[in-house]
């Protein structure tokens, strides 16, 4: 149709437009995560976990780097996640299995590593973005990466005292590099609607939330 053709020549101006915004530095790097997703989508040994999940967090990165978006979210699974994680060694079982532990030694050390695994790869996106300058400082500096879990122990499906990481300065605003421990039973949403405030957002509250937490602020 006319309309097809249309959107096919706007999307061509929009994309030259976007190519002659970003730097040489966030040009190469599109291209190199070009040929690894080519790359990925020909493996012949089947799925890499890992490569998948760090490509993932790539395109984000670039999305971020290239102001094509300022907030991205990720999941690596569902909350029932039945992945199997027989990839990394020493691992035979299921995510969700291997949760419900009951105090097992071999499922306990199977549970350590993948959340190790999970923790490498938050480590791994971490330092993209602190690998990229902007400004006085990197991109981590000028952000606020938050990862957590709803669980806070799978084995006894555990959903208090949560333990949370809350990354970057958040522009200045935030200080990083220690541990905080809130009052029993501070909602979550708490810390969303501190992000947002940070972010510019001033909102009277958030789901169940009962306020900011100034104790995130440097």
């Amino acid at each position: 149709s006319i309309r097809s053709v249309e959107m096919r020549l706007e999307n061509k101006v929009q994309m030259k437009d976007f190519e002659a915004g970003i730097s040489p530095g966030l040009k190469k790097e599109l291209e190199r995560l070009n040929i690894r997703i080519d790359e990925y989508i020909d493996l012949e040994e089947g799925i890499d976990i890992t490569e998948k999940v760090r490509l993932m967090l790539d395109i984000m990165t670039l999305g971020l780097w290239s102001d094509a978006s300022r907030v991205g979210t990720f999941m690596f699974g569902n909350a029932a996640s039945n992945r199997n994680f027989s990839f990394l060694n020493g691992v035979r079982d299921s995510f969700h299995a291997v949760s419900h532990h009951q105090n097992d030694k071999r499922r306990m050390l199977q549970y350590e590593l993948i959340n190790t695994w999970h923790m490498e790869q938050v480590a791994y996106f971490l330092e993209k973005l602190k690998s990229i300058s902007e400004g006085d400082g990197n991109m981590l500096d000028n952000s606020m990466v938050m990862f957590g879990s709803g669980l806070k122990d799978g084995n006894r499906h555990a959903e208090e005292n949560l333990p949370v990481i809350l990354a970057g300065r958040g522009g200045g605003l935030i200080k990083p590099g220690r541990q905080l421990i809130f009052e029993e039973n501070t909602p979550l949403a708490n810390l969303y609607q501190t992000m947002a405030k940070i972010m510019g957002v001033n909102e009277e509250g958030f789901a169940d939330g009962t306020g900011i937490l100034p104790e995130i602020y440097a």
